[in-house]
């Protein structure tokens, strides 16, 4: 997600309601001049990087360049430490937790079967994300295809199956749905060498 302007300074504004600031409280402890403040709020003037680094340090607020890759699972934690509500869970699904504790009886019993040890890695990074309701439906899936599993171990199929489902909602949920980038080579921007093609 690309932010705009517009977006940074409606988060600088509602952290600031939010602790009950005034312009010129706020104004005193960023050393910001209180008009500067209003006109940034209203988006009259260009968000200098200088104020936009004190206003977000006495809002309690962290500036960080962090690789587009990486901005899906920013803001599911971002989203997670704040608890709003936008379609998620607030708190780790019981059908992930009942996923957690078969997988881990099954690790236990069987503990050389890799497939299992690396379900189990990929069922507990999930526990680290906000799941949306909708993938609530993937992971019962996922509960009935390690279930056939631990009744009848000639069912590889169902684990592989099983592996692969929770593969893809990992990567869904934290690649934000950019599962299949993840395979492929960054490309730079530009290039310092004089060997450009051409």
């Amino acid at each position: 997600m690309a932010y705009t302007t517009e977006q940074i300074t409606q988060v600088l504004k509602r952290a600031r309601e939010a602790q009950a600031l005034s312009q010129r409280t706020l104004s005193i402890q960023a050393s910001v001049p209180q008009g500067h403040i209003s006109k940034i709020e209203n988006g009259t003037v260009d968000l200098r990087i200088s104020s936009l680094v004190e206003l977000a340090r006495v809002l309690g607020l962290e500036i960080m360049l962090v690789p587009r890759k990486s901005v899906p699972a920013v803001q599911a934690l971002v989203r997670n430490a704040e608890g709003l509500d936008d379609g998620y869970t607030f708190r780790k699904p019981k059908e992930l937790d009942r996923l957690q504790t078969r997988i881990a009886r099954l690790v236990q019993k069987y503990p050389t079967l890799s497939e299992l040890a690396q379900m189990q890695r990929q069922v507990n990074e999930l526990a680290n994300v906000r799941i949306p309701q909708a993938s609530l439906a993937v992971i019962r899936s996922v509960e009935a295809l390690v279930e056939e599993y631990a009744h009848d171990r000639t069912r590889t199929v169902s684990l592989k199956a099983a592996f692969e489902r929770v593969r893809s909602l990992r990567n869904e949920l934290a690649h934000g749905g950019d599962a299949l980038q993840e395979d492929l080579p960054a490309l730079p921007a530009y290039r310092l060498d004089e060997d450009v093609d051409g």
